[in-house]
């Protein structure tokens, strides 16, 4: 169903119905309630721990597809160069944004000699020197065009941002990069001419983290973005499966972005929510490598574990929201339903994970003495696994051979437990905040507000 905008007079899609929402969230508690009880009453885990190796299988295999097998070219028309509105959403960003638009003005997209594009940075009732950056920046910069949302311009959240700023936009392409982005001059030129396929909503560029070297937290994340969250997107290109818009980086065609009402201003992962909005209505995504964007990585542990809770969040409410139509969905194919359905379902498993910790609890405490049908090399081929996937990737796609990048990979496992935090948090988020969203952004320091951080100072102090 579509609604109107009172103010603009767009018209976009409600968000997915809440019959959809309670039946997930029903069926993905009762799974998990079943592998406790059933675990705890017979002392068996062989079922409990079947369901864990599936999933971690899955994902293994899946990325490892890429070290063995050659990428797609997917069509392109180089031809095909229409209108780009770009938009940034900015709240707060004062250390970052001047960064971000100069980068943004830099891109080599052009015809007739002149920039096919236009910049709106939408200022999200912004309380620092963002806005006053902007119009300084908006008579330097000709295609630059700042937007001011205030607090009664509707709901919160970086996805009623976007939809602002696609009420305010003239391209026949949209693209979305966020406030702390450094992008290489083609980004646009070489993921634009992908769109020209009618089957193709949008376009990701790869992903990378541009102070990776700053300390270990965001050389991990670089690790992250570069190697697993690359090989995933490659591997799903080979095989068959779903490729994901990221966020940050990403490129569709406002066609798609109108047909499928927009962003869901009651996600927390716009990305992944539209990606299955795409889906349903018989629309993929592209990945696109060479298409290079880079983003500020965050550097100390409790802003991530905040970010990952923000993620999981939304992450769960996609499998809550889409579980059923994706179920029923018609136009794509059987290995596009399987991949999407279990991508999402494997937000679960860190929430199945702590039922492993209870039954070492239930040892310990009370002399419980549970058991597993499955062969022992079966439980640790999965480590090996890990390290050998692991291991390729970062010799192939961040680093060369040295010892320290063998040394990364256990680091990685463990970083990897963030999400044994964040999930069960976001998951109780999910239930809580069902009908509203709050954009708990990440803060963007800026080189200048990191190195005052770094010395003992306050970043609110550093111009932008």
């Amino acid at each position: 169903m579509k609604i109107k905008d009172e103010k603009s007079g767009t018209e976009h899609m409600n968000n997915p119905s809440f019959k959809y929402w309670i039946s997930g969230v029903i069926l993905t508690s009762v799974i998990i309630l079943v592998l406790l009880i059933q675990s705890v009453l017979t002392q068996e885990t062989t079922f409990y721990q079947g369901v864990v190796l599936f999933f971690s299988y899955y994902g293994m295999l899946s990325v490892a597809m890429c070290l063995i097998f050659r990428e797609k070219k997917a069509p392109r028309n180089e031809c095909y160069r229409p209108f780009v509105s770009i938009i940034i959403p900015a709240k707060n960003e004062e250390h970052v944004v001047e960064t971000t638009v100069r980068s943004i003005a830099g891109l080599n997209y052009r015809k007739n000699n002149k920039p096919n594009y236009e910049i709106l940075v939408v200022d999200d009732s912004s309380t620092d020197g963002t806005s006053v950056i902007l119009e300084r920046l908006a008579k330097e910069i000709p295609m630059l065009r700042p937007l001011k949302r205030t607090p009664g311009d509707g709901p919160k959240g970086k996805s009623a941002v976007l939809n602002f700023g696609l009420r305010h936009s003239m391209g026949e392409v949209i693209a979305v990069f966020d406030a702390d982005t450094r992008v290489e001059p083609d980004f646009l030129k070489v993921t634009v001419p992908y769109l020209f396929d009618p089957k193709v909503a949008g376009v990701q560029g790869r992903v990378r983290i541009f102070n990776a070297q700053e300390n270990l937290l965001t050389q991990l994340q670089e690790d992250e973005f570069a190697t697993f969250a690359h090989m995933w997107q490659i591997s799903k290109d080979v095989y068959g499966g779903v490729m994901i818009l990221a966020g940050n980086g990403q490129v569709t065609k406002r066609s798609a972005l109108e047909e499928a009402g927009g962003w869901n201003e009651l996600s927390a992962t716009d990305d992944m929510d539209l990606t299955l909005k795409f889906l349903i209505t018989g629309k993929l995504v592209r990945y696109c490598p060479e298409a290079m964007v880079w983003q500020e990585g965050i550097t100390q542990i409790r802003p991530l574990i905040r970010q990952r809770m923000r993620w999981a969040e939304g992450m769960l409410k996609c499998l809550f929201d889409y579980l059923f139509p994706l179920l029923s969905a018609r136009g794509i194919t059987f290995i596009q339903k399987f991949d999407s359905i279990i991508g999402v379902a494997r937000i679960t498993i860190p929430m199945v994970v702590w039922i492993g910790y209870l039954h070492l609890f239930l040892t310990y405490a009370f002399s419980f003495s549970f058991h597993s049908s499955l062969p022992q090399v079966v439980v640790d081929s999965l480590a090996w696994l890990f390290f050998i996937v692991t291991s390729a990737g970062l010799l192939k796609y961040v680093s060369k051979a040295n010892l320290f990048t063998l040394l990364r990979v256990p680091i990685y496992w463990v970083y990897n437990f963030c999400w044994v935090i964040a999930v069960p948090v976001g998951f109780v988020n999910c239930i809580k905040h069902f009908d509203r969203i709050e954009w708990d952004k990440t803060d963007h320091l800026g080189e200048a507000a990191r190195v005052r951080q770094l010395a003992g100072g306050s970043p609110a102090t550093i111009d932008a």
